[in-house]
């Protein structure tokens, strides 16, 4: 990787693999990687040994758009701003160790308005069936009751309307993005990045 590049950032909605491949180029650039999901709490995942009740209060409480619009308010108000943050100290402290920083809180509109010197920005889009399929997978969908099911079903409404509106914002903006059911793109993706 080129000594100029001194952060890399990846975007994506929620299961569309930004983690691994994130960790995985980290370990091979021996850099730091971080998630925004560390960064500032919000109503994620839905599932799992133990639901909060306030998670489960909000995915029973709001409906349609505004489940979108909600999460996308906070990832601007209380995720970028730390995000941005990181970006910045790491890009104008040589002392301080490279990052690689993932999550779906790094929009297209944030990163262009940031104008970040010394570091790349890639985003991560699906197309809507292999999302379902590794939601539903990631949360055992089948086995799970009724209500639990529900609350998995507007997750999965709210990450595929995330993933279509990135689609479109990056195509109409020429934004580098990648789509991860294509993996020759994908291994395209990492070797580039690992070269600079």
């Amino acid at each position: 990787m080129s000594t100029a590049v001194r952060a890399i950032l990846i975007g994506g909605t929620s299961h569309v693999g930004k983690t691994r491949f994130s960790q995985r180029l980290a370990e091979s650039l021996g850099w730091q990687t971080l998630s925004t999901d560390q960064l500032a709490r919000f109503p994620g995942r839905p599932w799992g040994r133990k639901i909060p009740q306030d998670v489960q209060d909000y995915y029973n409480r709001v409906v349609g758009p505004d489940l979108l619009t909600d999460v996308i308010d906070h990832f601007q108000q209380n995720v970028w701003p730390i995000a941005e943050a990181i970006v910045r100290s790491r890009i104008s402290n040589s002392f301080d160790r490279q990052v690689v920083l993932e999550g779906s809180a790094i929009l297209p509109e944030c990163v262009q308005t940031a104008g970040f010197e010394k570091a790349r920005a890639i985003w991560f889009v699906a197309p809507r069936e292999m999302i379902q399929e590794r939601i539903y997978a990631s949360s055992s969908y089948d086995s799970q009751a009724p209500d639990s099911q529900l609350l998995i079903d507007k997750f999965l409404d709210r990450t595929l309307k995330h993933n279509d509106q990135l689609v479109g914002e990056l195509r109409s903006k020429n934004l580098f993005h990648v789509d991860v059911s294509d993996q020759a793109a994908l291994t395209e993706c990492f070797e580039s990045l690992q070269r600079g």
